[in-house]
């Protein structure tokens, strides 16, 4: 899961409990706000590659 740390929907601590709860890791990264396309991430490169990297574990799990 991957977390802002002062998202206004849900501050780190709840997304913590979340990817704990859904037995994922946390990626926290930083104060981004609410990960959305207002969020100035624009393209978001290490985004892209987090995506790629979740579904090359999810092939191979299959």
């Amino acid at each position: 899961m991957i977390a802002s740390s002062n998202d206004p929907y849900a501050d780190i601590h709840y997304s913590q409990l979340c990817a704990d709860a859904w037995g994922s890791s946390l990626v926290n990264i930083g104060e981004r706000g609410h990960i959305n396309a207002a969020s100035g991430l624009s393209d978001w490169p290490q985004g892209r590659a987090w995506l790629k990297e979740l579904i090359a574990m999810s092939m191979s799990a299959s």
